[in-house]
């Protein structure tokens, strides 16, 4: 009995408009209880002293609600039984119904399984250009690929960091993050960018390359005693 005491048991929003409501607190307090001391099957284990104690009610207010709950109903929704909602039984008492609403909430649980199965087997969509479109899922990834996709990913903050410490400008850190950015974080051979700080020196000094491409060099000033002797000037 201790086990199933500790079972969840849905109250359907339909016993507000059923007749049971109409009764005095007592009988209301006491299908309650019945209702949350049941098993799966109905049965509910006790003696009267018991299950009023239970109910926080009197013996005598519970004798009278077993009373009404045992008796017919000609207006009760549920004809079976003509209307009666317990029963009793060897042990304590039988929830006639309870078999009946038990299924109703397997039958509703089943049901989400399944949508929510097919639903799982649609192809995911977001929107793009203000209209929902198809996208491939992506498939389930192993903890070394989520940690690789982790890695393989920067903020333009991260490479501004980075940057200011190797004396690169805000411009031209912003240059290499949209560049890099748009490659995916791989270098030209294909393989991740995981190293930003090298990334970053490499990347200044092929831009400093491409800055004085063509710039005729300014010799020094041994270089130009040495090119002045060669000529017999001096």
């Amino acid at each position: 009995m201790d086990g199933d005491m500790n079972n969840y048991t849905k109250l359907y929003k339909s016993l507000i408009t059923s007749t049971i409501w109409q009764e005095d607190n007592a009988t209301r307090i006491l299908w309650i209880t019945m209702l949350a001391l049941s098993d799966a099957d109905g049965n509910v284990e006790g003696s009267i002293p018991g299950i009023a104690r239970m109910a926080g009610i009197t013996i005598e207010e519970c004798e009278k609600a077993l009373a009404v709950l045992t008796a017919p109903d000609e207006y009760s929704r549920s004809k079976e039984h003509d209307g009666r909602r317990i029963e009793a039984v060897d042990g304590g008492w039988f929830i006639i119904n309870r078999a009946k609403y038990r299924d109703k909430k397997s039958d509703r649980t089943q049901y989400m399984r399944d949508y929510m199965r097919e639903r799982r087997k649609e192809p995911c969509k977001q929107k793009v250009n203000g209209s929902l479109q198809n996208v491939k899922s992506k498939p389930n990834l192993t903890q070394k690929e989520k940690e690789k996709e982790k890695v393989n990913t920067h903020t333009m903050q991260q490479v501004k960091n980075c940057a200011v410490l190797k004396g690169i400008t805000d411009e031209q850190a912003e240059a290499f993050f949209h560049h890099y950015n748009a490659q995916g974080w791989k270098r030209a051979n294909g393989q991740d960018i995981t190293d930003l700080d090298s990334m970053l020196v490499h990347w200044r000094q092929n831009q400093f390359k491409f800055e004085n491409k063509g710039k005729r060099e300014i010799p020094t000033a041994k270089e130009r005693m040495k090119s002045m002797k060669a000529k017999g000037l001096i």
